[in-house]
């Protein structure tokens, strides 16, 4: 909740015109759709320099549902930030479990105010409130999505 609260501006938000999200976000990929032909050139190609395939498949999908809302591709990323918040309390309640040197401390006091500054954080603005930086959120929700497990 506190999350939301400390980014609720993001819904004022407009695209970044004449910075990048013109063409990092309202480019031939995004409004190329759901196709395998525009996925393949997504994970084979590189955009601007840029090349960050899951992101872009990201963008792909907010653009055929909604087309190209602002608000949604806040959203969408203060959704995937929220998603890292959970998966860090999850990891985090974990590593303190499996401690035992800190067995006698309140892991859950620690782990619920770590997640809070993490969600909070002004570190985590960038990426959040500008759309082209969403790829650094999308990255920290798949470090530990990929082997499946939120502790390794």
């Amino acid at each position: 909740m506190m999350t939301c609260i400390v980014y609720y501006p993001l819904s004022e938000n407009d695209f970044l015109y004449y910075w990048d999200d013109q063409w990092c976000v309202i480019n031939p990929y995004t409004s190329g759709g759901l196709t395998w032909e525009n996925i393949y050139r997504i994970f084979t190609e590189t955009h601007g320099g840029q090349y960050s395939p899951l992101n872009e498949i990201g963008y792909v999908l907010i653009y055929s549902l909604f087309g190209y809302s602002p608000v949604i591709f806040h959203l969408a990323g203060l959704g995937v930030h929220l998603l890292n918040v959970v998966l860090l309390y999850f990891f985090l309640s974990g590593l303190l479990t499996q401690s035992s040197r800190l067995a006698t401390m309140n892991n859950k006091q620690i782990v619920f105010l770590a997640t809070l500054l993490w969600a909070i954080h002004p570190v985590n603005v960038e990426p959040v409130a500008w759309i082209s930086a969403s790829k650094v959120l999308v990255y920290t929700t798949s470090v530990p999505l990929k082997s499946g497990r939120v502790i390794n």
